[in-house]
């Protein structure tokens, strides 16, 4: 493909998409010099979307205008296409004067095939003298003319964003909490906090309004207000945590998620995210698996998702603690072993050789089931078994 000609060939006005769609199949096949063109006349139409007929007197304009030109024959046998070549000059003037512009040209300097001999009708059928038709006179007609079509300019309509949620929240960012929490109406489009509240949320356009207004008017009044004003939180605590999509806003009021975020009003620490395969997760992965807890679960959601884990911010590992794991390469030897070890006795069926990062932290005694020849660490030196 010439990178050069499909910028001509973008803004070339071929006057249908047609001929458009052929133009930019043979620049995907031109040299940068318009040259060596010789796709078949199959392989154009399915490219154009045409009909092989219609793609042949496509090629045959394009010869009569004076853009390619036939350079060999094809059809001495299978796969035997004829080549073109390009006249890049006519593909520049096309996007100055357009298809239009050059047919007339051909016409009026004799540069196109058909100039030579006029095929067709040449003259109007009727000749003076000939009967008059049709309406003549100023008669009034029975039915007055009315104007048709727009007969204003409409303004051209927005492209779409490419991230509507993204959009929604910022448009939404700085909408007022309800004064009185809402709570009136008998459906969801006559209570304005509700529509405020789905205002805020990404998956609104998708959700089922019904049962989320349900849970929403089975809240009390202080429980709206808690729920609207959780919601930025909420959502920050999902991108947080990688998921790749975010509850339903009817779940969200069904099971008051704002609350699993609050520390300070019931004296908890807050929850906090933990990143999937970072070092907190590693550290809190096998401080449960030594107090016997199982989580495989937790593997489950990082390999499938890449969703990290939640713990209570005074629940997060300390440098004391931080300070017996050692940063291992995943594919050296203890690595693997590690991984073996983890899949195997402990458990963690999930766990494959190929997930994960580069690296994880893993407690700096060697796994039971082998010996560390050389495990490189981050710094780069080597480790020697216990």
């Amino acid at each position: 493909m010439s990178a050069y000609l499909l910028g001509a060939a973008f803004r070339a006005r071929m006057g249908t998409h047609c001929r458009k769609l052929v133009l930019l199949k043979l620049v995907d096949a031109a040299e940068d010099d318009g040259s060596r063109i010789y796709p078949a006349v199959a392989t154009i139409a399915t490219a154009a979307e045409a009909s092989t007929r219609q793609v042949q007197r496509v090629l045959q304009a394009f010869v009569e205008i004076g853009l390619i030109r036939q350079v060999r024959a094809g059809g001495r046998g299978p796969g035997d296409s004829a080549e073109y070549a390009m006249d890049l000059d006519v593909l520049h003037r096309l996007a100055r004067e357009g298809w239009e512009g050059l047919s007339g040209a051909g016409e009026a300097g004799q540069t196109a095939p058909e100039a030579a001999g006029n095929k067709g009708d040449t003259m109007s059928p009727l000749e003076k003298g000939d009967i008059e038709k049709g309406d003549t006179g100023d008669t009034q007609r029975v039915t007055p003319a009315t104007d048709k079509g727009d007969s204003i300019c409409h303004p051209t309509p927005p492209d779409p964003s490419l991230d509507p949620s993204i959009e929604r929240e910022r448009a939404s960012a700085h909408a007022p909490a309800p004064a009185d929490g809402g709570g009136g109406g008998g459906a969801p489009e006559s209570d304005s906090a509700f529509q405020a509240l789905l205002a805020r949320w990404p998956t609104s356009p998708v959700d089922d309004h019904k049962r989320a207004f349900a849970a929403w008017q089975a809240l009390s009044a202080e429980e709206r207000k808690a729920a609207f004003a959780g919601v930025p939180a909420y959502l920050g605590f999902a991108r947080n945590m990688a998921r790749q999509r975010t509850c339903a806003i009817g779940t969200y009021l069904a099971e008051k998620r704002w609350e699993r975020l609050k520390g300070e009003e019931d004296g908890k620490a807050p929850l906090v995210a933990v990143p999937a395969w970072s070092r907190d997760w590693w550290i809190l992965l096998f401080r449960d698996l030594e107090r016997g807890e199982a989580r495989r679960f937790i593997v489950e959601m990082a390999v499938r998702t890449g969703s990290g884990t939640t713990r209570r911010a005074d629940d997060l590992p300390g440098e004391a603690e931080a300070a017996r794991f050692r940063k291992i390469e995943r594919d050296s030897e203890a690595g693997r072993a590690w991984y073996r070890h983890l899949a195997g006795e402990r458990g963690l069926r999930p766990l494959k050789p190929d997930t994960g990062g580069a690296w994880f932290w893993a407690p700096a005694e060697w796994p039971p089931q082998g010996r560390d020849a050389g495990a490189r660490t981050e710094a780069g030196g080597q480790r020697a078994p216990p």
